[in-house]
């Protein structure tokens, strides 16, 4: 579960967070990593205003169905404005309530939003739950944990203390949440968390 004042800073900065975004070529690069499929049904976990989404329907393409999940209601509200994303499906809702059935998505992806949840547990999961056997979540940063445990620090107020697990403490933690096939890469520019239900 996410705080009242995690929700209440994103909100605030939803008109702006694209300006801080990273370049389209490095959220394409994150994207292709995963492995995503033509025809796959696909979650956004923590969307914000959806740089990654235009990444993903390219990945996925006409059959397949993106969906787009925050909590952050400004933030959808910014990502709706945009005609090139009007086909996503959007849900507004914490992550360890996702109002979605068992076994439902082939990937669930999770990019710069991990560090904020706090329980990590429980949100790891939530996305195994909404996962279809054999499918895939990754968790994804164009950061590795210690550069952004770092920036999270001297950003300071209401995600002083958002935390990205290390490598092996996040191996650690897949495990205990029941994910196979685990791979976990945690190095300056890239933290890529992956496994499968």
């Amino acid at each position: 579960m996410t705080s009242i004042q995690h929700r209440q800073y994103f909100n605030e900065r939803a008109e702006s967070w694209d300006r801080t975004s990273a370049g389209s070529e490095r959220l394409s690069e994150v994207v292709s990593r995963c492995g995503l499929q033509s025809g796959q049904r696909v979650i956004d976990i923590g969307c914000g205003t959806g740089t990654l989404i235009p990444h993903i329907k390219n990945c996925v393409g006409k059959e397949g169905t993106v969906y787009a999940l925050d909590f952050a209601e400004e933030m959808l509200r910014v990502l709706k404005t945009d005609t090139e994303l009007s086909s996503v499906i959007l849900i507004c809702a914490d992550i360890v309530k996702i109002p979605v059935c068992d076994h439902f998505f082939d990937h669930v992806l999770c990019f710069a939003t991990f560090p904020h949840f706090n329980d990590k547990r429980a949100a790891l999961s939530e996305m195994r739950r909404i996962l279809k056997t054999g499918g895939k979540m990754t968790i994804a940063h164009l950061m590795g944990s210690r550069e952004m445990n770092q920036f999270h620090g001297r950003a300071g107020g209401v995600v002083q203390h958002d935390y990205l697990p290390h490598g092996e403490e996040m191996k650690e933690l897949l495990r205990r949440s029941h994910f196979s096939e685990i791979n976990v890469v945690d190095e300056p520019n890239l933290y890529l968390a992956q496994g499968v239900k």
